[in-house]
């Protein structure tokens, strides 16, 4: 009896050796994504000839494996919500998806994944004689939840705050209708002249520019591109200006977004003129170098912990590394964001570089130069640098660290990283945005 006691007592530590294997091994599994993009043609405002079927032509763009309900789909939605009228129907043919334009109006069309959660959209017209097509020369998100386009006051010129100008493109199909194009009516906010297409900023609040086309053929709808100017708001265009605006400037700055900030492998592979890259990659290292970039301040989590642990580890002969106290934020906001559904993609930053390949499978190994490398402790029981039993963690690194009161971020998809295939990296990444103040 004994020595089966004995036995079990001796089994005991491999057991729980065992269960955390199996832990680990679960925390690395390779998992489905979603779909991270949609591909197409198409631009923020197309035309579609009345009575005919038009093919509806997108790519779905994935990382890896793509779990259920990823296929791709489309819809319509009137642009008017009050008007009624069914202006054109969707049609799925052998795979293929079509639009058959029934009678002349403007509708919005988009294409997602079944979930939904990935899509883009477009401002469609519906024309018989000819249409007029408006839209900004920098290509919109075409994923804005917020209907409303959002500039700010200013353009950021070798740091001095400058009235902002933008261009638009304005084109009318069938082409031999454009001599015939007139700028019909101006908000009084703005200046816009046709010959260059340069819209000249003045004041704030709502904006209009219409365009007409007075003596074709026949009818043609005039067109108006709108959009709301904010009081003090800087357009951010490029990377020197995101950081201009947040972790440069000592009380931050109203952004206006009119472009992406994306991975290195995203920006890569866009053709789109509305695509950035976050950071500053040096390609002749082929790295990214973000020391003095990142917003650095003491954690306002409980620090008891790390207080102790650091008075011991002093006090050791043979010394232990101590726990620093310090976090990272890839960028401090301290006023309000306008991101007219535009990305902004940390992966650059919080990504670990480093990885190891256990039985097939990629594992994060933080080598020299990353600078996310997960939460601080709050707690641990054992050793905190080689796998205590038990830790609980407290503040981790983040992405936006919005820093301060009464702050509004409005319509910006903000991510910390491409998905990865395994769970693992996501304990390096950080946390996508931490919020520190009231009524935000």
């Amino acid at each position: 009896m004994i020595k089966k006691n004995l036995i079990i007592l001796l089994l005991i530590p491999f057991l729980i050796a065992l269960i955390g294997v199996m832990a680990a091994k679960t925390t690395y599994k390779i998992i489905d994504n979603d779909i991270t993009d949609i591909k197409w043609k198409y631009g923020d405002v197309e035309a579609f000839k009345v009575k005919k079927s038009h093919l509806l032509e997108a790519e779905a763009i994935a990382s890896g494996d793509v779990g259920e309900d990823n296929e791709l789909i489309w819809s319509i939605d009137n642009k008017d919500k009050d008007d009624t009228e069914t202006h054109a129907v969707i049609r799925k043919d052998n795979d293929e998806y079509y639009l058959d334009a029934l009678t002349v109006g403007n509708i919005i069309l988009t294409c997602s994944n079944k979930k939904g959660n990935i899509y883009r959209s477009m401002n469609a017209i519906i024309y018989d004689t000819g249409a007029i097509l408006v839209s900004s020369e920098i290509q919109s998100s075409q994923q804005n939840i917020d209907d409303t386009i959002y500039y700010g006051q200013y353009d950021l010129k070798d740091g001095n705050k400058e009235k902002a100008t933008f261009n638009l493109k304005v084109k009318v199909v069938p082409e031999q209708f454009e001599n015939s194009l007139k700028v019909m009516d101006t908000s009084s906010n703005i200046d816009f002249r046709l010959e260059d297409k340069v819209v000249q900023i003045n004041g704030t609040g709502k904006a209009h520019i219409t365009i007409g086309c007075p003596n074709p053929l026949g009818h043609i709808d005039e067109q108006s591109y709108s959009f709301n100017v904010i009081e003090n708001g800087i357009n951010v265009y490029d990377y020197e200006t995101l950081l201009a605006c947040t972790n440069k400037s000592n009380s931050g700055e109203i952004m206006v977004l009119r472009k992406s900030f994306e991975s290195l492998t995203n920006y890569t592979n866009s053709n789109l003129n509305n695509v950035e890259l976050f950071g500053k990659y040096d390609t002749k290292t082929k790295k990214f170098n973000f020391e003095n970039e990142i917003y650095r301040f003491k954690t306002t989590y409980n620090t008891e912990f790390i207080q102790k642990w650091n008075q011991n580890a002093s006090a050791l002969t043979i010394k232990e590394p101590e726990i620093s106290d310090i976090i990272y934020a890839g960028l401090r906001i301290q006023k309000n964001i306008y991101g007219n559904g535009y990305t902004i993609n940390m992966h650059n930053l919080t990504y670990p570089k480093g990885v190891s390949v256990i039985d097939g499978l990629e594992v994060p190994t933080p080598i020299e130069g990353d600078l996310y490398r997960g939460a601080l402790p709050f707690y641990a029981l054992g050793d905190h640098n080689n796998y205590p039993l038990i830790e609980c963690f407290g503040q981790d690194n983040s992405g936006l660290y919005v820093d301060g009161n009464n702050i509004t971020i409005n319509d910006i998809n903000m991510k910390n990283c491409d998905f990865a295939n395994s769970l693992g990296f996501l304990d390096y990444v950080g946390t996508v945005i931490d919020i520190h103040g009231d009524n935000n």
